[in-house]
């Protein structure tokens, strides 16, 4: 036989789990990713200055897949607002553009 303490303390804390439940629901939940972002941007904007290089490669699927030409750039900035970016565009195996542009924070180039 059950007592009608123990059928209370049965559904208090049934109540108290759904009530916790609904509680974790509302809240807005934040993915892996939007979270990598958001720290990402913190810090960023946490620096007086940076600067960094890569290449951007393209390559296509399918069939008659192939590698693209490779873009490679740099990027210099320093707060509040000077900026430079600059990349070499390979048009073919034997030329090449070198492009920029830039800011001192009144003009750009």
């Amino acid at each position: 036989m059950t007592t009608p303490k123990a059928c209370f303390s049965v559904l208090a804390a049934l109540f108290m789990f759904l009530m916790f439940d609904v509680a974790v629901m509302g809240q807005t939940q934040v993915s892996p990713a939007q979270d990598i972002v958001f720290k990402m941007a913190e810090r960023y904007a946490a620096l007086s200055s940076y600067q960094d290089s890569g290449v951007v490669e393209t390559v296509t699927e399918g069939p008659l897949a192939r590698r693209g030409t490779d873009i490679y750039f740099k990027t210099n900035f320093t707060k509040p607002n000077k900026l430079r970016f600059e990349w070499i565009d390979y048009v073919s195996l034997a030329s090449f553009e070198r492009n920029a542009i830039w800011s001192d924070g009144k003009k750009a180039s």
